[in-house]
This record gives structure tokens, sequence and C-alpha cells, in this order.
């Protein structure tokens, strides 16, 4: 009787165990295959150039948790620069050019940009006023703000005058030379100033002499 008792026992003992370890190895095995489906996932990172009117970028293909490295932007759109990727369409800036991030899903990435300032550049004009020369002209010179300019030379004339310099006003006195430097920094005119040519006339003095005549004059 008491042998039959310790076998039932050793039997249930036996079972119990055989049962646990069972259990414990079909535990394990689940847990080992879920870790293995979750590092294996693939995912796919994709970029939208946000209106971009040339360039593209190949998709990325990364697993779950893996770092990577985002390639460099060759979208171009015209009067914008690039700043970065951003994760929502007119999104703000989230990852800049070549960053580095951490694959957690699918991810689609926008080009952010931002317009460029546009640097208008001041150019003003210098012309040429003969003042009431018969021919010659000289053609307007363009400069920028700020620009120091030669003056080129004159090339009017008018008959009975010589050319003295430039004035800014018709009837002005001159304020540049021929070939003067002048800094721009408006449109200008300038006027022909001209001087009056003066004629010397050498005189000369022619006197008789009679030899001898006993009248009259000369």
């Amino acid at each position: 009787m008491i042998n039959l008792r310790k076998i039932s026992l050793l039997l249930v003992m036996l079972s119990l165990a055989v049962f646990a370890g069972c259990a414990g190895e079909s535990s394990s095995s689940s847990i080992g295959n879920n870790a293995g489906s979750s590092s294996d996932t693939s995912y796919t990172i994709s970029f939208n150039g946000s209106g971009a009117e040339s360039g593209n970028i190949e998709e990325i293909k990364a697993k779950n948790n893996q770092q990577i490295q985002l390639p460099d932007n060759t979208f171009i759109k015209n009067g914008y620069k690039f700043t970065g990727w951003s994760e929502t369409e007119n999104g703000t800036v989230k990852y800049t050019n070549k960053a580095y991030i951490t694959v957690k899903g699918n991810l689609e990435l926008y080009a952010v940009w931002e317009k460029e300032e546009s640097i208008v550049i001041e150019k003003y004009t210098v012309t040429f006023d003969g003042s009431g020369a018969e021919s010659g002209s000289i053609s307007p010179v363009k400069a920028e703000k700020g620009q120091s300019i030669i003056l080129p030379a004159n090339k009017f004339v008018k008959k009975g005058f010589i050319f003295a310099g430039w004035s800014d006003s018709p009837t002005g006195k001159v304020i540049y030379e021929d070939n003067a430097e002048v800094v721009v920094n408006e449109n200008i005119t300038l006027y022909a100033v001209w001087q009056k040519e003066s004629i010397v006339i050498d005189k000369y003095t022619v006197t008789f002499d009679g030899s001898g005549a006993e009248s009259g004059r000369v």
C-alpha cells in the first residue's frame, strides 16, 4: 500500500516537471520569435521636394531602430533655399540636411523652403548735354549707387568756343573737368561749359620815308 502511494506521488511530480519544462520552452521560443520579427522589420523613408522644380532623392530602406544619415538634398526650387526636412507637408524643420535619424516606421520627409531675399542694386545714369554744341555726342554712363566713374572725354564741338568742363546745371559754373572722377549717387545730367575763343591779332606799324622829298607826307 505504501509503495503504491509513493509510486503515484512520483508519477504526479514527474508529470508536473515535464509540463513545466514544455511550457518554459514554448514561452522562450515565442519571445525569441517576436524579438526577431521586430528587429527584422523593414521601413521606407521617402523624400518629397515640396514643389521643387528639379532634383530627385531615392527612397531609403532601413530596419526598425536603425540609425541612418539622411542624404544630401538635391532638390532645387528657384528663388528659394533649402532649410531642412519636415515630417508633415508645410511643416517646420525637424531634421537638417544630412542629419542622423533613428528609424521607427515608414516616413515621408518634406523639403522645407525659405524664400531668398532679392538683392536690389540701385543703378543710376549719367547723361551729357552739349549745351548748344553743333556736333558730337557722348553716350550715357550707367553706374551703381556709390560707384566711382571716370567721365568720358568730351566729344562735343561748338564753333568759336572751347570746352571748359562740366556743370550740373545749364548755366552753372564748371564743377568737373574733362575726364574727372565722379561718385554716382543719383541720376545726373552734366552740361558742357563753353568759353568763347579770344582771337589775338598782332598789329604792326608801317612808316614811310620820303628819301629827300621836298614836300608831301604819308
